[in-house]
């Protein structure tokens, strides 16, 4: 049965959101055991290998969201060869990219002396090249073993079977790892465990494309016709440079912090930039969800109804973003503390810059779904590579002059104007078409009333001198009710929210009428 645009994207936001809340309460119990069971030091071992593969992937040259765009259209129209042709296309260049990162990946070897910085008294007993090989292994794995299938399931909006195999399979990777670790103590058999289960993960997602899309496994495929070659080759040009931005903003932090501080200490700040990656993840999980419906809408509704449906996305967006990062500025120190430990707490300054920079990332989450569905993928490329290079000469900087809380204030004072207005202001000028200083106005002002509601709430939670789980939960209560309580005395009467309010109750009838 066909479901509507609006229909596919609460299925994939349901199960997408569900996927990631089962992955956070995993992942919180298999970090408590790694402190207890393993120490800190694997930790942040954990996360700088995590970040050092992070970067390699930049191979991938942002391939695979140009592709999903070039899929939108055969897959509303039905036309199967064209489909068989970006398909192999996207197969045969997936294989390359694999083989790429293998050989960038063993070039990094070594300097692993170099990226590991421990002290004499924290040194973990394991070896550091066969830890990093494994690292390498699985995400080269990720590319040779059908990953390329997941993406015409997200292009038709049947992502929620991507989430689904994978919710389970990251669910039975943790359990294994954990019981891994809990029986042998080994953090290499662990990552062993790992990636026996992500290869598994990524015939099972084959499979099931393969179910929906038999067509998919005829032999042969017309190759890509030279205009629409050179066109993608372009726009993923421009995706491969804002890939290189993001990479720089996001991917280097904890190079430098080991390379500069120590490797135990990239432990103690993943431990809060977990907590955020998994918010992080619940809300891009929900645009991630709304993205094919809204190529779907860009390719076939008029200006005025691309407009409509923004607004109401993009108020929804900044709501969630918003009250997020209260809650995360004002939550994330006792959380770390009850669920970690007393002494792992950072400071408040790190906490401020972390939650912001979290805002500066979600908050365009819309804005960047309509810039990439609508085409625009060139522009403000070249602007955000320049704030990433600039974000890596700041945080060498303030690293060195302000210790941790400088390399996140470097993010900060990059991004603002390289990343974060600018994508404002060309979705506006070369998406809608429209003048755009009103709305970069708007983002000002929603940027400046969520820090001082996070101030607001902040001191409000802020009275209870105890950490324990009764003042916790009051503290959650609070952040989730304030915030809401002044976003609504400010929207509720605004065009946005009423037709937003009216888009939920005909779902929500239609639902019923089922």
């Amino acid at each position: 049965m066909e479901h509507s645009r609006t229909e596919n994207s609460i299925l994939i936001m349901v199960t997408g959101v569900g996927q990631k809340l089962v992955n956070m309460a995993i992942g919180f119990i298999s970090r408590k055991i790694f402190i207890v069971y393993l120490g800190m030091a694997y930790v942040g071992l954990n996360a700088l290998f995590s970040n050092v593969l992070s970067l390699l992937s930049l191979a991938e040259l942002g391939l695979g969201s140009a592709i999903t765009v070039y899929l939108y259209k055969p897959l509303a129209g039905k036309d199967e060869e064209e489909i068989r042709t970006y398909m192999h296309f996207y197969k045969k260049c997936y294989r390359y990219i694999g083989a790429a990162i293998l050989v960038m990946g063993l070039c990094l070897v070594p300097a692993l002396p170099y990226m590991v910085n421990f002290d004499n008294s924290e040194t973990p007993d394991v070896n550091l090249y066969l830890v990093y090989l494994l690292f390498l292994a699985n995400s080269v794995a990720s590319y040779w073993f059908f990953a390329y299938k997941s993406s015409i399931l997200t292009a038709d909006q049947k992502g929620y079977h991507v989430n689904n195999l994978t919710t389970l399979y990251s669910a039975l990777a943790s359990i294994a790892k954990c019981l891994v670790v809990v029986l042998t103590r080994k953090f290499i058999l662990a990552l062993i465990t790992e990636l026996a289960l992500g290869i598994l993960k990524n015939i099972m997602i084959a499979r099931k494309a393969d179910q929906f899309y038999p067509f998919l496994k005829e032999p042969g495929a017309k190759p890509v016709p030279p205009p629409v070659l050179k066109k993608m080759f372009r726009d993923v040009r421009a995706l491969f440079l804002s890939n290189v931005s993001f990479k720089l903003f996001s991917a280097t932090d904890n190079l430098i912090i080991s390379a500069v501080l120590t490797t135990t200490l990239v432990g103690y700040a993943d431990n809060y930039t977990m907590i955020i990656n998994y918010v992080v993840m619940v809300i891009a999980m929900v645009t991630a969800s709304l993205t094919a419906s809204i190529g779907n809408l860009n390719a076939r509704e008029s200006m005025e109804k691309r407009m409509e449906v923004f607004r109401e996305l993009d108020l929804a967006n900044f709501w969630i973003s918003s009250v997020s990062f209260v809650c995360l500025f004002c939550l994330l120190t006792p959380c770390v503390q009850l669920f970690f430990g007393m002494d792992k707490a950072l400071s408040r300054s790190i906490v401020l810059f972390l939650s912001l920079h979290f805002y500066m990332g979600t908050a365009n989450n819309i804005l960047s779904s309509f810039k990439t569905t609508m085409g625009v993928l060139r522009q403000g490329c070249y602007l955000a590579l320049f704030g990433g290079v600039l974000n890596i000469l700041l945080t060498l900087w303030l690293a060195s002059t302000m210790g941790l809380p400088g390399v996140y204030l470097a993010t900060i004072l990059s991004e603002i104007f390289t990343t974060f207005f600018p994508v404002g202001y060309y979705t506006f000028r070369d998406g809608f078409g429209l003048p755009s200083g009103k709305y970069l106005f708007t983002m000002a002002w929603r940027m400046l009333l969520t820090m001082g509601m996070g101030g607001f709430v902040y001191w409000l939670c802020s009275l209870p001198r105890e950490v324990t789980w009764g003042w916790f939960i009051l503290q959650c209560g609070v952040c989730a009710l304030v915030p809401n309580i002044i976003l609504l005395v400010l929207f509720g009467r605004t065009q946005a929210f009423r037709d937003l309010l009216k888009r939920a109750e005909r779902i929500l009838a239609q639902r019923a009428q089922k």
